[in-house]
C-alpha cells in the first residue's frame, strides 16, 4: 500500500513545480499557459499510479545517507488517513457527476435553436477552426449567459432571449464557445475537476483550478481574436453580458462570462503587444513538468543515519 504520508509530500513536490513553473512563464500566452495546467493536472492524476508502478529511486545513492521509512504511528494511522483522503475524494467526484448531469439535462430539456442566421454562422466558424464534431444550439431558459459543454457531443445553451441578438454579438458569442470546443475545454475542465477531486485536501489544487480557469478563458479570447474580431468589439460584448451572468453555473460548464475573471481578462484583450504562443517552449516546459512528477514519484528521501557518540567509561 502506498503511504498517503508519503504521496502527501510527493503531490506536494509536484504541485509547487507546476505553480512555481507557471508563475515563471506568467508573460507567455495564454494558450501556452493554459497547456502547461493541463499537463500538470494529467502528471498529478497519473502520480499514484506512478508511485505504485515505478522503482524507487533511493537518495541515499546520491547523498550517501539512510533512506527514510515510515514511522510505526504513521504506519498505524495510514488506514485512518486512507479512508479520510477517500471519503472526500467520493464527494467531489460525486459533485463533480452531478454538475455533468446537470448541464445534460438543461440541454434535453431546452429547445434546439435552428435559426438559419445561428447555423451559418456556426458553419463558418467550424469550417475556420477545423472544427468536425456538430455543435447543437439550444435555448435554455435556466442561463442568463452562454454557456457551452459537453466533452464528446457539445453544446452551446442560450438564453431564450438569444433569438433578437444582431449579427455582432452572434458572432462574438459562437466565436468564444467555438474556440472552447476547438482546444477541447471541456475534456481540460474535466481533467482539472477530477484532480482537484484526487487532491481535495490540498490547497496549492484549488489554486491551480482557479488559476487554470482563467488562464482557459484568456486562452480562449485569444482564439477569438485570432478569428480576426477587433478587440474593442469583443471586449464591450462581454462588457455587456456580464449583467447577466448565471448565478448557478454547473460544474463542468464553460460560461462566457465569469465577473470574477472579467477584469482581468478586458486588461488582457485590449492589450497592445498581446503575446504570441511559442510551441516549442511549450512542449519543452511540459516535459519538464512530466519528468518533476515521475521524479517525485520515484525519489525515496533520504535523511542521515543517527550516530552514537558516547565513549567506554574508563575504569578506575
Amino acid at each position: 500500500m502506498i503511504d498517503p504520508l508519503s504521496l502527501l509530500v510527493k503531490s506536494t513536490a509536484v504541485w509547487a513545480l507546476a505553480v512555481a513553473v507557471l508563475w515563471a512563464m506568467r508573460g507567455r500566452a495564454a494558450s501556452t499557459r493554459h497547456l502547461l495546467w493541463t499537463t500538470s493536472f494529467l502528471a498529478l492524476l497519473a502520480l499514484p499510479a506512478l508511485v505504485w508502478a515505478l522503482p524507487p529511486l533511493d537518495l541515499s545513492l546520491a547523498f550517501g545517507t539512510g533512506a527514510m521509512t515510515a514511522s510505526p504511528i504513521a504506519a498505524g494511522a495510514a488506514p485512518w488517513l486512507w479512508g479520510l483522503w477517500a471519503t472526500g475524494a467520493a464527494l467531489a467526484l460525486v459533485s463533480l457527476t452531478v454538475g455533468g448531469w446537470r448541464f445534460a439535462a438543461w440541454a434535453r430539456g431546452g429547445t434546439q435553436l435552428d435559426d438559419a442566421a445561428w447555423r451559418s454562422t456556426v458553419d463558418a466558424l467550424r469550417g475556420e477552426l477545423g472544427i468536425r464534431r456538430r455543435v447543437r444550439l439550444v435555448l435554455c431558459p435556466q442561463v442568463s449567459v452562454p454557456m457551452v459543454g459537453g466533452v464528446a457531443k457539445p453544446v452551446v445553451l442560450l438564453p431564450p432571449g438569444a433569438v433578437a441578438w444582431g449579427e455582432r454579438r452572434r458572432r462574438a458569442v459562437l466565436s468564444h464557445e467555438l474556440v472552447h470546443v476547438c482546444r477541447h475545454d471541456a475534456l481540460r475542465q474535466l481533467l482539472a475537476g477530477a484532480a482537484v477531486a484526487l487532491y481535495w485536501f490540498h490547497p496549492l489544487a484549488w489554486l491551480a483550478a482557479r488559476a487554470a480557469g482563467l488562464t482557459r478563458e484568456q486562452a480562449c479570447d485569444e482564439g477569438v481574436l485570432d478569428l480576426g474580431l477587433r478587440p474593442s468589439v469583443y471586449a464591450g460584448q462581454l462588457l455587456a453580458l456580464a449583467g447577466a451572468e448565471t448565478p448557478a453555473t454547473p460544474a463542468l460548464s464553460l460560461p462566457l462570462v465569469e465577473r470574477s475573471h472579467l477584469e482581468r481578462r478586458i486588461t488582457q484583450i485590449l492589450r497592445a503587444d498581446r503575446p504570441l504562443p511559442r510551441r516549442l517552449q511549450a512542449a519543452f516546459v511540459a516535459a519538464l513538468l512530466l519528468f518533476g512528477a515521475v521524479t517525485a514519484a520515484t525519489a525515496v528521501p533520504a535523511v542521515p543515519k543517527p550516530v552514537c557518540t558516547y565513549e567506554n567509561p574508563i575504569p578506575n
